[in-house]
């Protein structure tokens, strides 16, 4: 009986081994492979992490998938696996246009192609506007002028100086008289204003205030060879206004308070309010203009309300 047990387990240990040897390489082939991903993992996230990889879509420069990464070292353009610039202090992503801005080491601001990060214009700028229109407003330290697109000259040093405006075709510049109004060449169109609002994108009325007196423009809807700068009218009797809302009004400050003046020079709301607000509807078939609702609030803290149409106000 004994010799028969001993011979069944014999057996049953026999058929166990035959059942899982096809399990033993099965297993160390699994333990090998988690191992190696393992260790890939462990390397991968070293390497991330010694570089200090930041990437989002955010830093995308270009619809061909350019795009900005920094590292330890600073930042620099790549596509796909292929570094493209230099590397840098930082690098401006610069929306709308087809180059970058880029810092150095020193501190020193030019220009590169974000198409293939060719050097444009080399670091030398202690102020630079993004370049649009064919062109940027620079400083070296000492003043600002304008420059083309390969880093020549277009103007003379000014005190200030805002981008080119009015789809790049004038630009707000200060010098000793006051701020003034430029086209592409330098030529001042208008000038000794002691401040001149933003020019207008699409239409063509604006503000400023030369002499204590608040004047409303009108800019040429012409190209840069032929843009001019009009008066329409002076107010003598307001001293501060604000740009022109929907080519239709703007709000002035007087000695007595807020008010609101209409492009054609009409006086819609008298100087005469602790504050005034707004609210506008659409007219019907109308694509542009629009109807205004105004709210003067009076010393006494009651509101006087105007419906103002601007097409009834002609």
């Amino acid at each position: 009986m004994f010799d028969k047990l001993l011979k069944a387990l014999s057996l049953e240990e026999e058929n166990s081994v035959e059942k899982t040897d096809w399990k033993g390489p099965l297993l160390i082939t699994l333990f090998l492979f988690s191992a190696v991903i393992g260790i890939g993992t462990v390397w991968y996230q070293h390497v991330r992490n010694s570089k200090a990889y930041r990437y989002d879509d955010s830093m995308t420069v270009s619809e061909n998938g350019t795009r900005i990464v920094y590292d330890n070292d600073g930042a620099y353009l790549i596509n796909g696996k292929k570094v493209l610039s230099d590397t840098y202090a930082a690098i401006e992503k610069d929306l709308f246009s087809d180059y970058c801005r880029v810092i150095n080491k020193d501190g020193l601001i030019g220009f590169i192609a974000k198409e293939d990060g060719r050097i444009v214009i080399k670091p030398q700028y202690t102020d630079a506007s993004p370049m649009s229109n064919q062109s940027s407003c620079v400083s070296e330290g000492n003043g600002f002028y304008f420059i083309s697109e390969n880093g020549e000259r277009m103007t003379e040093n000014y005190e200030d100086a805002y981008p080119w405006e009015r789809q790049g075709t004038l630009a707000r510049v200060k010098n000793s008289d006051g701020w003034a109004v430029i086209d592409r060449k330098g030529t001042i169109l208008f000038d000794r204003c002691e401040s001149i609002d933003s020019l207008p994108v699409i239409c063509s009325a604006g503000t400023a205030v030369r002499d204590g007196h608040v004047l409303l423009l009108q800019y040429s809807d012409g190209s840069d060879e032929t843009a001019s700068v009009q008066l329409v009218k002076e107010f003598e009797e307001f001293l501060e206004v604000s740009q022109v809302y929907n080519d239709q009004f703007a709000v002035v400050i007087g000695k007595n308070g807020f008010g609101a003046i209409g492009f054609n020079g009409d006086i819609i709301m008298p100087a005469v309010y602790k504050d005034l607000d707004w609210d506008s509807y659409k007219i019907p078939d109308e694509v542009f203009k629009k109807e205004i609702v105004f709210k003067g609030k009076k010393k006494n803290g009651r509101l006087d309300v105007m419906n103002w149409n601007p097409l009834k106000n002609q």
